[in-house]
């Protein structure tokens, strides 16, 4: 019986580089059932206040953890069904570290092996390869013991034969070793190179006449002593020829068969008396005959369907070449390209894929085979054997066909782990500040949806909304034809803004935008001048998947589609976290290639991020919607629907202990939710905070210990009082002074003290507003070193795209972020940052502008890495932070060593089974200053220590025991509904038992 592998705790938080006792404590809360949120919030005090960027790193890291030790198990209880499970097997596999050391050591093992190994075993070859490899048969005598295994009935029917056999055996076992595969995957890693080249197209005909006189050789048409067309850029080397032994010939005599397969043509040709020649001569005469009488050529229908199958056939090959054509385009730079394998950029990873996947590129992955020999050749042939020339053949052999294509195999899907990981991280970043951004409330909106010149024809739509983002009424408007109809339009937006009141007028920047933002701008300058009326760019992305989905259906089930996007491109404005949680989050792209990545990986991100914002945020119980509610920790979608269900049957709810009224609602689950969901105007004051509930009574003698009472926050000049009193005392000191009395935890305290001072404060109010226009940018009146302001559209790694009011985004390259050194331009800006730019090129045929963030006269340092001594790392602009000061565990950290922006084999494998730390909370100590140098002072000794065989010392958390509340009568008569799946799960045992 395989005794079961618990986690180390230990090894866990080297892994995280936390304490031990900060991640025992948060294992502790995950095994419990309670969310990341909510552990981030409200048990602070457990954690030793770490952010929610740590809790889930740990979160994460425990997943990877759990999940070796599945693997672990899965494989030793395989072993012992089959009889070869031995103590030092058992130790060996329990004190592997990763995945990859696990495999290896289960390589041997594993019940699948080469088909040729497989085939010489079961003819008996077995023993004559364990002699050789022992070395107990000398050399000459080798053919005479090889000659003993001649079995023509086994097809071994020579010398040769026995020893090709007994070869592949030895392959195998060569293969097999732990130690060999992993010097060879070092040696890949450090001295391989990624090679890609032009995939020839299927039909080169097609190619020919569609892609005429491009010079772009392919991958067997490069002249010799000439360099390719497209070099590689000068950071990466060129292909290096593999200096490999010229392998046995094979003669093929391919012109002897052509010839003997053309000679009875020939001949057939040659025969005048043949019968074919006679039929078609025949025909002819026939032909000629019918055309001189004009009698019409009769074509049959299998003609008729012949010709046609034909044409289809060309034409879709014309398609196919005119689609390859296209694509080849976005490819040409990687038709003779080279470069080590490990310096390789996330979204040229991504690229290389993607060019394999359309069939334009070759991607291998080649490396000195000769080298690789003699680096592994002491490990698996001794320097005097006697049988060493044979065996350095079957080393040869196993590195050639086994060894290296497996590793090179595992290195591409590594590689492409990496890249989607990183892509995933940077729409992550780019999702959270889309959702954070600062809403403009009791603000009525025009909000107007543009539409492409292709439907200009159809008009583009044109809503307005009250404060609460509420339908008013709705106009379609046509920017195309002549002046009097574009006048009409601007007549048509300028009455609908005095009709109904609104404040500032949306515009969507999806595709035809600009004719849109042109229209407004002269109707704010014709009919309101002297009015404080402007416009706000809205990013639209999405907005066409809400027109469309069934929570647009049942909200506007009369509306058109379109419609439907305009209110949602208003109501983003004025609030884009309540609008955008609506709308499925891969659909608000932003981000490089986030389409290459597994769609699985990418909603579990995403869904973590809407989740986190919106807790961060919290919400109004009495106002939110089933969308919004269905994120709040602890709720789901069918809890939400229930909440809001409860709502419209009983009304408002008057404080937070309602919320247990509702079905489907527990004790637990309302300990998790009340602390994220506020009532304003409720019977206690406290549930407008995002004070939890547990805390209430922590609230109330804090206030008494200041000399008030709870009703003071009933009115802003009493919130006012309350604050005036705890900064004038300093909030350090009387969190440390109440926490002493009340017997309370420090950050609980300081906490609370927060949000009496603010109570339930937005922390968006802390971000800058919208960028507010009344005039449209022309790109003729770019010059170079114009000052613009702009809004940050997209960020990439390399740098960012930024709104200024024309077609196409402006571009600021990561080297224009940061007068030092800048790894990744997200450490700088983000999605929704409002931005001062320069202008510094613009391309006037390209139609494109290159921005800077440096004020001119402003020189660049040097680049230098940050690893020197003395450089610091670069930090994002204050100006741009995300959250409020006051909300520690949100704070804005670091990019995370993980996410690097070129491929690392060691990186990456220790960021799978161990995530770096990233940020520290707002409110940490020296102590965890001190203990974060300390651990990049020893990165090296950990390094080392994670590499050398340890012994682990096992923990096991206590099983965590949950009281199970028996169903009642009512529910198993279905008058009640169910309570969680476990009253379904009692129902089916009882149904059971009673059947039986």
């Amino acid at each position: 019986m395989v005794e079961p592998i618990t986690i180390n705790v230990r090894y866990l938080a080297q892994d995280v580089r936390l304490p031990q006792e900060q991640v025992q404590s948060v294992v502790d809360l995950l095994d419990a059932g309670m969310p990341v949120s909510f552990i981030a919030r409200y048990r602070r005090d457990m954690t030793k206040n770490l952010n929610e960027e740590l809790l889930r790193q740990i979160e994460e890291a425990l997943r990877d953890a759990r999940a070796l030790s599945e693997r672990k198990m899965t494989i030793l209880k395989t072993l012992e069904a089959a009889g070869k499970l031995t103590p030092e097997l058992d130790q060996n596999f329990r004190e592997a570290k990763s995945i990859k050391r696990l495999e290896d050591l289960y390589l041997p093992h594993k019940p699948k092996r080469p088909a040729t190994a497989a085939a010489a075993k079961n003819l008996g070859l077995e023993p004559l390869a364990q002699e050789i490899l022992e070395g107990t048969v000398p050399p000459e005598k080798l053919d005479e013991r090889a000659a003993e295994f001649i079995n023509p009935d086994k097809n071994v029917k020579s010398v040769a034969d026995a020893l090709l056999g007994a070869g592949h055996i030895i392959a195998d076992i060569f293969a097999g070793k732990p130690e060999l595969v992993h010097r060879v995957r070092e040696f890949l890693y450090q001295h391989g190179h990624l090679v890609t080249s032009r995939n020839p197209p299927k039909y080169p005909a097609a190619e020919e006449s569609r892609i005429a006189g491009s010079d772009q050789p392919s991958k067997n048409e490069t002249p010799q002593n000439e360099e390719p067309a497209n070099e590689p850029p000068k950071d990466e080397e060129p292909v290096n020829e593999l200096s490999k032994e010229d392998p046995p010939e094979t003669v093929i005599s391919a012109s002897s068969e052509s010839e003997e397969a053309a000679s009875p043509v020939s001949e057939t040709s040659e025969s005048p008396e043949s019968p074919e020649t006679e039929v078609t001569e025949m025909f002819q005469q026939i032909q000629e005959a019918q055309a001189e009488k004009g009698i019409p050529k009769i074509i049959s229908q299998n003609t008729l369907k012949k010709k046609k199958r034909e044409e289809e056939k060309k034409k879709q090959i014309d398609i196919k070449a005119r689609q390859r054509e296209h694509f080849e385009r976005q490819f040409t730079d990687y038709f003779h390209f080279s470069t080590k394998l490990r310096g390789i950029p996330a979204h040229k990873i991504l690229a290389f894929n993607r060019g394999e996947r359309h069939k334009i590129l070759n991607v291998t992955i080649e490396a000195d085979v000769n080298s690789i020999l003699e680096s592994v050749k002491e490990l698996c042939i001794p320097a005097e054997h006697v049988h060493a020339p044979f065996l350095t053949g079957c080393l040869n052999d196993a590195l050639q066909k086994l060894v290296v294509p497996a590793l090179a195999k595992e290195a591409r899907t590594d590689m492409t782990e990496y890249a989607e990981k990183h892509t995933i991280r940077s729409f992550a970043r780019n999702l959270r500040n889309l959702l954070l951004q600062r809403p403009l409330p009791n603000r009525r909106v025009l909000a107007i949806a543009p539409v492409s010149k292709q439907d200009s024809k159809h008009g583009c739509k044109a809503a307005a909304l009250d404060e609460f983002g509420n339908l008013l009424a709705s106009e379609t408007v046509f920017l195309a034809g002549n002046a009097e109809r574009r006048e009409h339009t601007a007549q048509v937006i300028a009455e609908m803004i005095r009709k109904y009141q609104s404040a500032v007028i949306a515009v969507g920047n999806g595709p035809g935008s600009r004719d849109v933002e042109e229209m407004v701008a002269k109707m704010l300058a014709a009919h309101f001048a002297d009015a404080d009326l402007s416009y706000v760019m809205v990013n639209d992305a999405g907005a066409g998947m809400y027109a469309v989905s069934p929570a647009a259906k049942e909200e506007f089930p009369n509306e058109d589609p379109f419609i439907c996007g305009a209110i949602s491109i208003g109501r983003r404005l004025q609030d884009a976290l309540k609008e955008l949680v609506k709308i499925e989050p891969a659909s608000l792209g932003s981000g490089i290639y986030y389409h290459d990545v597994k769609g699985k990986y990418l909603k579990q991100m995403l869904a973590e991020v809407v989740e986190s914002c919106v807790n961060f945020v919290g919400t109004d119980l009495n106002s939110a919607t089933a969308a919004l509610l269905g994120y709040i920790a602890g709720l789901n979608p069918m809890t939400a629907k229930r909440i809001c269900e409860y709502r419209r049957e009983h009304g408002l709810f008057k404080n937070r202990a309602d919320l247990k009224s509702v079905p489907g609602i527990n004790e637990t689950v309302y300990h998790q939710a009340a602390g994220f969901l506020r009532i304003t105007g409720g019977d206690n004051p406290l549930d407008a905070t995002n004070i939890h509930p547990e805390s209430y009574e922590l609230a109330a003698g804090i206030l008494e210990k200041l000399g008030f009472t709870t009703d003071v926050l009933r009115t802003a000049e009493g919130i006012k009082q309350v604050a005036d009193k705890v900064y004038a005392e300093k909030i350090e000191t009387l969190s440390a002074r109440f926490s002493e009395e009340l017997h309370a935890g420090p950050f609980a305290v300081r906490s609370v003290l927060q949000e009496l001072c603010h109570p339930g404060r937005d922390p968006r109010e802390k971000l800058p507003m919208p960028v507010m226009k009344r005039h449209a940018l022309q790109f003729a009146e770019l010059t170079p070193g114009q000052p613009l302001s702009g809004t940050v559209q997209n960020v990439t790694e390399f740098g960012a795209f930024v709104d200024i009011g024309l077609p196409e985004s402006g571009f600021v390259h990561v080297s224009q972020m940061s007068t030092g050194y800048l790894r990744d331009a997200h450490d700088r800006t983000a999605v929704g940052d409002m931005v001062h730019v320069w202008v510094t090129e613009i391309d006037s045929v390209k139609k494109r502008v290159s921005l800077t963030l440096l004020p001119p006269g402003q020189a660049r340092r040097q680049p230098s890495s940050p690893k020197q001594k003395g450089e610091e790392r670069p930090q994002r602009d204050p100006v741009k932070n995300r959250e409020a000061a006051e909300v520690p565990h949100e704070k804005v950290s670091p990019e995370p060593a993980s996410d690097r922006r070129s491929f690392d084999r060691r990186q990456f494998e220790s960021s799978r089974s161990k995530p770096e730390q990233r940020g520290r909370g707002n409110n940490a100590k020296d102590r965890e200053h001190s203990s974060s140098d300390k651990s990049r002072n020893n990165s090296s000794f950990r390094k080392d220590d994670r590499l050398r065989d340890r012994v682990p010392k096992t923990f096991e958390s206590a099983p965590v025991k949950k009281e199970v509340k028996p169903i009642t009568e009512k529910m198993k008569q279905g008058k009640e509904p169910m309570r969680s799946f476990a009253d379904l799960a009692q129902l089916f045992e009882q149904t059971k038992t009673d059947e039986s």
